[in-house]
């Protein structure tokens, strides 16, 4: 029942998507548009052909037929069903909203898309398998969104997109990153949203891939497939795999460097080289970047492998990454350290010290909200507690260092100054990990299994909000809506 659920939800999903980028390609007039049909209902101003009630209940009625002959169920119960769906498709001729083609081909498109998704669905029988099917219907799901959807660029989205009409070394605020892909983007889809935000969605994509890789070297394969399929659920990750700001880019090449890490701490020396890279072109992308330099550190004095730091590929590693850094130096070299300015006033630092216990509440209320209570406090609990899960001390100093870092500065940062929700970002991808691996050890598997399940809950209803027209005050999407103009 629950996969035959879930073929139909993704059956309907697709099939209606195809049919309806059909209709814009086509945009055949409705038969209750001419002289020579009175409508029995109203009639729509969306396009004709094909029609989109046809393929969905042929769709349904395919998926049902499929999986009740697999059930051995009456023969007497599929005829039903699909006499059900025919006489949907015969309202569509009688009520004159479609002409009978409309109807021939929406039937036709939804008994191709309900067999097509019968036999993916019914292939899911491995962990793996889930893994790469969940990445490819959320990446699915996430373009029709852009396309689709009710929200706007958002306002950084625009802005970004301008410094992408006119590159440069760097910019006022931010390094130059964001604004080559954006350009590289829309020089192959256009400028428009898609081109805009499509790679927010490969990014996203990959993240989990790499995710899945640095679980795998630090437990196992199960780990891994849970991990890159939790990473997608929890709401902070999953806002950045469809608006592209610096921070979708930023977390890919955050996880790819923890992942090269790994290899280069195994003495295997020329990964020091693409280390040094993916931290550049961080730095290029976002400068919370440097914190990378110090978790390397402190994760390198912690396990005492002083032997890395006389290493000279190490510092081959850390010249590379201010090579690639150069372009924002010699950047702001020329337009007096303007960057540093701007910084430095987003940091409060001309502020001086002050105590602020506002800020600091602000702080921890937005990590509940962006990451979910369930998961901060597991995540938290998981890394701090060394008994919980019964880790190798390297893998858990590996895990601490790649997160408490980033979170205690910015949780100390707090009590000075306000601090976004989104900075400490970093922090959790290592809570990702370690709650992964407690869902394949008995005891901590029915809080881990409700967790994931929140999650998926909570990331369907954050999509569906834009769609409600709730009042602005109470709509977190508001500020994505109202600026195409």
């Amino acid at each position: 029942i629950l996969y035959l659920t879930f073929a139909i939800i993704l059956g309907v999903f697709l099939s209606d998507w195809f049919s309806f980028e059909i209709k814009n390609i086509v945009q055949r007039i409705r038969p209750c548009h001419t002289e020579y049909f009175r409508g029995v209902v109203g009639c729509t101003n969306s396009y004709s052909f094909p029609s989109n009630h046809a393929t969905n209940s042929m769709t349904v009625a395919t998926l049902l037929i499929l999986f009740w002959e697999k059930m051995a169920r009456s023969r007497l119960i599929s005829v039903y069903t699909f006499l059900i769906a025919l006489l949907i498709c015969f309202s569509r001729l009688y009520l004159g909203v479609h002409w009978l083609t409309d109807v021939l081909g929406g039937a036709l498109i939804g008994v191709i898309s309900g067999f097509i998704v019968f036999h993916i669905t019914t292939q899911i029988k491995s962990l793996k398998s889930l893994f790469y099917f969940s990445l490819f219907i959320v990446s699915l799901f996430r373009i029709y969104f852009i396309l689709h959807g009710p929200i706007d660029l958002s306002p950084d989205e625009a802005h970004y997109w301008e410094w992408s009409r006119r590159l440069d070394l760097s910019y006022y605020s931010k390094g130059p990153m964001i604004a080559y892909l954006i350009a590289l983007s829309t020089w192959i889809f256009g400028d428009n949203p898609f081109g805009v935000r499509i790679l927010a969605v490969v990014c996203s994509f990959l993240s989990s891939i790499f995710i899945y890789k640095i679980a795998k070297k630090l437990f196992d394969e199960k780990t891994g497939y849970i991990s890159g399929i939790l990473f997608q659920l929890i709401p902070l990750f999953s806002t950045f795999g469809v608006l592209f700001t610096i921070d979708s880019p930023f977390i890919l090449f955050w996880i790819v460097s923890m992942y090269f890490f790994i290899l280069a701490e195994e003495d295997k020396r020329y990964y020091w080289l693409l280390l040094g890279f993916f931290i550049g072109i961080g730095l290029l992308t976002k400068y919370t970047m440097a914190f990378f330099y110090a978790c390397m550190i402190i994760y390198l004095l912690k396990m005492g492998l002083w032997k890395q730091l006389k290493n000279p590929w190490f510092y081959a590693c850390l010249i590379i990454s201010l090579i690639v850094f150069l372009p924002v130096i010699i950047w702001n070299f020329q337009h007096d350290w303007v960057t540093l300015k701007h910084t430095a006033g987003q940091a409060h630092l001309y502020e001086g010290f002050k105590l602020s216990l506002k800020y600091f509440a602000e702080f921890l209320g937005s990590q509940l909200i962006v990451v979910t209570p369930l998961i901060f406090i597991l995540g938290l609990y998981f890394i701090l507690k060394p008994s919980a899960l019964s880790l190798k001390p390297a893998t858990r100093w590996f895990l601490i260092s790649f997160s408490m870092p980033v979170f205690v500065f910015f949780l100390l940062k707090s009590l000075q100054g306000k601090v976004q929700a989104n900075w400490a970002m970093p922090a959790y991808v290592p809570f990702v990990i370690a709650i992964a691996y407690a869902y394949g050890r008995n005891f901590f598997k029915k809080i881990t299994y409700t967790a994931i399940i929140f999650l998926a809950i909570f990331t369907f209803i954050s999509y569906a909000i834009p769609y409600l027209n709730l009042p602005p005050k109470i709509d977190p999407s508001a500020r994505l809506k109202g600026w195409k103009e």
